[in-house]
């Protein structure tokens, strides 16, 4: 997306488009699916959003990696529940995108900022399309 900056700015490359993740080559992206059984992406496919009974605002359906993960942009690869809660939940000074947690997009396109401190059973919650589970936002 060209803002119309000059190309020396900092964040801006050759073409006048602005790099929002300068610490990542070019090719590569640090979102992905999460995918699970009860997923959004359990396995080859995505659910139909009438299969997602938790709400679509309550599901999670992109994840983002740490700054040590990147991800060839057109590659096959996802991360599934266990390997997301690592992530969310890893401690080391430096290694996470955002201090205090890390984005991710919703089921219903909105993306929300998940704390760091979030609980293994809400995460996991958070997860499922159809497990039935209120989730009030102030949990994450």
């Amino acid at each position: 997306m060209s803002v119309g900056r000059e190309a020396d700015s900092p964040g801006v490359d050759e073409r006048g488009w602005f790099d929002t993740s300068p610490r990542v080559p070019a090719g590569f992206t640090q979102y992905v699916a999460l995918t699970g059984e009860m997923a959004a992406f359990p396995g080859r496919r995505a659910v139909n959003i009438k299969e997602i009974t938790d709400g679509t605002s309550n599901t999670l359906a992109i994840v983002e990696l740490d700054k040590t993960t990147g991800v060839p942009w057109m590659a096959p690869r996802d991360i599934d529940w266990a390997g997301f809660h690592g992530i969310q939940s890893d401690s080391i000074e430096g290694r996470k995108q955002h201090v205090g947690g890390t984005n991710c997009a919703f089921a219903d396109g909105s993306v929300k900022f998940l704390k760091g401190s979030i609980d293994r059973q809400t995460l996991y919650r958070l997860m499922t399309v159809n497990g039935g589970e209120v989730i009030p936002a102030e949990a994450y």
